[in-house]
């Protein structure tokens, strides 16, 4: 009779469960978060933002864009961006492509946990360690996010791995190069497993420095970095300042870089310590953060302990001070606390399969404690980041601080809705555009809905200015910038009146209001433009329709069309 692989069988049931907890409607929460930032320059693999207080490196110029420019982002390295694109390309522009190469990244860093820690420490640990980063909270929530660190931590775990293969065999040091090479391409911040990694090869096996195949390794890694190097010098040469990041790094401050948001909620050292704390605190369940901080403690003694640090212990252990450490610097955004999360989960389950107890109950006992963490974890980190209406009290039925990045306001039904309303035509007329390198989108967008017969159709869009800044990118820019349809404030349309814009050639009007309790933008930038709008609509009779807000559970926006043609 044939054995049963029951090891093969449990690493399937863990990948089942990270892959729903990944796709499992990956595409119902709104683009509300960075990854909007991400998304809309990935649509044409174009670096433009429309932001006044950052200004991108295509900006500059008036005529065509040089092809260095190509090579990366004002503000990050190309590599998501260049994935995205051609997920795009491959399944449409939509939320799903958005965050389907993400997802995917998300269920293949389970499998390379399973094979990293089975190889760094045994069977036990690796199957614990697999199950928890498959179903905890930051990470599950991390790999539903169009966002770069789900990228960065496969090829991080992928770096790690082939390192600890190197340690046996050097001929795997050229594949290390790679994927360190492919990592700094998605972020710089892959420098905090680099450098782990280069410490613990020069404690235990320096003397691979005489053989070709590390120096093969350093060579690769370079080639996958020239891309960046050259942008950043033909960068420097034009205005005398690296990229965003690098010049924020060197304290070269740009002016036209002053206000980031971003870089400015890093705060002072006390503050960093403050935020720090205040953030991991909240994106575990409280059962599994006590576990954590428990099995971090445990580990410490563990690693210290030893006259003669045992090698994986000191690689887990680099690699989680590493990264640690370097939130202190760049803050601890909960984006950067996922990575962060994945080395703690490792650590986690090196200590819990290395308690020993004698006694059958206590084991029964402490196994029933395990499932139910397991067990509340999971619905923990469902409430977090799948449930369009999470029940119960922030902090102990989900994690508020990263609901708010995957919340359902109803931007996504915004979304389908114009999808629906501008299904079968194209724009008659097209918005002017300023700068040069957009035309050509537009022009594309064009030939494209021609060959497919959309009929034209000359159509404004208008919307509230009060709707958050992210989900208008997405949702409405993006149109703007892609597709071709004119798309003005509330504001713009009032200040010019409607008659302008019918001299103009619109025959057709759809305004979109924001409605009910939904995410905008905050109250003291807020303008009484579009309820001014809305007030005229409503007096001359003009339908209103509404979208669905799932979160709320009532009406998200109120539109209005109107115009020739209009029902």
């Amino acid at each position: 009779m044939q054995r049963v692989d029951w090891q093969r069988i449990s690493l399937l049931v863990i990948l089942a469960i990270a892959a729903w907890l990944r796709f499992y409607q990956l595409s119902s929460s709104d683009v509300i978060s960075d990854e909007a930032l991400i998304a809309f320059r990935s649509v044409g693999y174009v670096d433009y933002l429309a932001a006044p207080n950052q200004p991108t490196t295509w900006e500059r110029f008036d005529g065509p864009v040089p092809v260095w420019a190509y090579l990366s982002f004002h503000d990050h390295p190309p590599l998501a961006f260049a994935v995205q694109w051609l997920s795009f390309k491959f399944f449409g522009v939509n939320a799903f492509a958005l965050r389907l190469p993400f997802a995917l990244a998300g269920v293949a860093s389970v499998y390379l946990i399973y094979l990293l820690v089975r190889k760094l420490f045994h069977d036990q640990a690796a199957f614990l360690a697999a199950l928890l980063v498959a179903a905890s909270t930051p990470t599950v929530w991390i790999s539903r996010l169009g966002l770069q660190e789900s990228l960065l931590i496969f090829f991080s775990l992928l770096a790690v791995y082939w390192y600890r293969r190197a340690l046996d065999n050097h001929r795997f040091l050229p594949a290390v190069g790679l994927t360190l090479g492919l990592g700094l391409l998605t972020k710089y911040t892959v420098l905090a497993v680099a450098v782990p990694l280069f410490i613990h090869f020069f404690i235990y096996r320096r003397d691979y420095l005489r053989l070709r195949t590390f120096w093969l390794g350093g060579a690769v890694f370079l080639l996958c970095a020239l891309p960046l190097l050259i942008y950043n010098l033909m960068l420097y040469r034009l205005t005398g300042h690296f990229d965003l990041q690098l010049s924020y790094l060197f304290g070269q401050l740009p002016p036209e870089w002053q206000l980031l948001p971003g870089k400015m909620q890093i705060g002072t050292w006390p503050e960093r310590v403050a935020a720090y704390w205040g953030n991991l605190s909240q994106i575990f369940s409280p059962p599994l953060l006590a576990l954590v901080l428990l099995s971090l403690a445990a580990f410490a003694v563990l690693w210290f302990s030893s006259g003669a640090p045992e090698a994986s212990y000191t690689l887990l252990g680099l690699l989680t001070v590493s990264w640690g450490g370097m939130l202190l610097v760049i803050g601890p955004a909960t984006r950067f606390l996922a990575p962060l999360a994945v080395w703690l989960l490792m650590i986690t389950a090196v200590v819990v399969t290395a308690l020993r107890t004698p006694f059958k109950p206590l084991r029964y006992l402490l196994g029933l404690f395990g499932a139910g963490m397991l067990a509340y974890e999971l619905l923990f980190a469902v409430q977090t980041s799948l449930a369009a209406r999470p029940a119960g009290m922030p902090g102990l039925a989900y994690s508020a601080i990263l609901r708010s990045d995957v919340e359902h306001w109803g931007y996504q039904q915004l979304d389908r809705y114009l999808v629906g309303v501008l299904a079968g035509t194209r724009p008659a007329l097209q918005p002017e555009v300023r700068h040069a390198f957009l035309k050509p989108l537009q022009e594309r967008a064009e030939v494209k809905a021609q060959a497919r017969g959309d009929q034209p159709t000359s159509l404004l869009i208008i919307y509230d200015a009060n709707l958050y800044n992210l989900g208008a990118l997405w949702t409405l820019h993006r149109r703007l910038v892609y597709d071709g349809w004119p798309v003005v404030t509330a504001d713009q349309f009032l200040n010019q009146g409607e008659n302008t814009w019918r001299q103009r050639g619109v025959k057709e009007f759809l305004f979109v209001h924001l409605g009910g309790d939904v995410l905008g933008e905050p109250t003291e930038d807020r303008t009484d433009s579009a309820a001014k709008l809305a007030t005229q609509l409503q007096g001359r009779g003009v339908p209103l329709g509404a979208v669905p807000s799932p979160r709320v559970g009532g009406v998200a926006f109120n539109v209005y069309r109107w115009g020739e043609g209009v029902l």
